[in-house]
């Protein structure tokens, strides 16, 4: 409820076929696939059969891996986006791989993402740059609580300033001028 008073998309990633029946019941826009799941095809399957789109991490995954799991959903017809995501905790820049996200986007020719795991926003906002449809990030309240995705989490504020980087981006790209047009 307090996703679709904000207008945000209500998502979560399900690790059992309990937790999938519990979120079908709120109602879920997409189904997100943590990287670990992707390879257990009969979950896969049962997430399918909603119809909802999904939302893969690649992050345990193969090149072979990613190819197998296309290969499944686009025979089934079911709709879906790769996040590329580097499994570290937290991921230092130079292996975030933004260009594995790019080489996604030729190859299968789908929405592709990041799923990042820096615990800065500079990751987000290069993918956004070069057209990432999603982006994904953990965010904490505070940087001095003691647990295991802290480090590799932005704040609230960061959060704040990522989405109106965003929506900048997305002003930018969203207004083509003609220079011509500007000096006449």
């Amino acid at each position: 409820e307090h996703a679709d008073e904000a207008g945000l998309a209500f998502l979560c990633s399900a690790f059992s076929l309990e937790a999938v029946n519990v979120l079908r019941t709120l109602g879920v826009n997409a189904w997100k696939v943590a990287s670990g799941e992707m390879f257990a095809f009969d979950f896969i399957q049962h997430l399918a059969s909603d119809n909802l789109p999904l939302i893969i991490s690649t992050g345990l995954a193969s090149p072979d891996d990613v190819d197998a799991i296309v290969n499944y959903v686009e025979s089934n017809n079911v709709a879906y986006a790769l996040l590329q995501c580097t499994s570290r905790y937290p991921t230092p820049l130079k292996q975030v791989g933004i260009n594995v996200m790019e080489q996604y986007r030729e190859r299968y020719r789908c929405n592709v993402g990041l799923s990042d795991h820096s615990g800065t926003t500079l990751p987000s906002l290069v993918a956004m740059a070069r057209g990432a449809s999603i982006v994904e990030v953990h965010v904490t309240f505070n940087r001095g609580i003691i647990g295991p995705d802290t480090s590799s989490s932005i704040t609230f504020d960061e959060l704040k300033q990522l989405v109106a980087a965003r929506d900048g981006i997305y002003e930018l790209d969203s207004s083509p001028v003609d220079k011509y047009d500007m000096y006449v």
